[in-house]
């Protein structure tokens, strides 16, 4: 039985991009002693290039894990953690959870570093004088160019977002042009 479902868990359907469920470790083998790589959040895309099993000596228990690959290594993660969405080839309704669960983390992660309503502001994509740099890049993204002056009291600059102008002193937004 246990063979059976190894290998069920061992096919080459096991490969391709998974979705995270819950928070998880990346693990650097499957055993003890082993590093924590990163931290995967729930509504992160990973891919799956493998999977593998281990007994617990004391517990007698099996683990399963998958083998994952980022961009810059590879880990292991407990199969528990991830869902396979092929969104290509997925339904509506599942490619709309897969959006809400990443839209949730998102949330949650902006609430986490910033304050709820900056938050708000941020998933809306709207402004508000007093933001950071950092808040309207979460917000807008990257600007096309920017154009900066250096005086003696500070640094202004000046963010190109097509036809609208964000102004910056010391990095913190004080107002915002729009052309008609």
């Amino acid at each position: 039985m246990l063979f059976f479902l190894y290998a069920l868990l061992g096919s080459s359907q096991t490969k391709g991009k998974y979705i995270v469920t819950s928070y998880s470790p990346v693990q650097s083998n499957m055993g003890l002693p082993y590093t924590v790589l990163d931290l995967l959040k729930q509504g992160d895309y990973v891919e799956v290039i493998g999977i593998d099993s281990l007994k617990n000596y004391h517990s007698g228990k099996w683990s399963h894990f998958y083998k994952i690959k980022k961009s810059n290594y590879s880990g292991w993660v407990l199969t528990s953690t991830l869902r396979s969405i092929d969104i290509e080839n997925a339904s509506l309704k599942e490619q709309e959870k897969a959006r809400q669960i990443q839209g949730k983390a998102r949330v949650d992660e902006l609430r986490k570093k910033y304050n709820p309503s900056t938050a708000e502001l941020i998933i809306n994509h709207k402004l508000q004088l007093g933001m950071t740099k950092d808040m309207v890049i979460e917000s807008w993204g990257q600007p096309k160019n920017i154009n900066k002056s250096v005086y003696s009291w500070g640094v202004h600059e000046q963010w190109v977002y097509d036809s609208r102008y964000l102004y910056f002193e010391d990095g913190i937004l004080t107002s915002w042009q729009e052309e008609n």
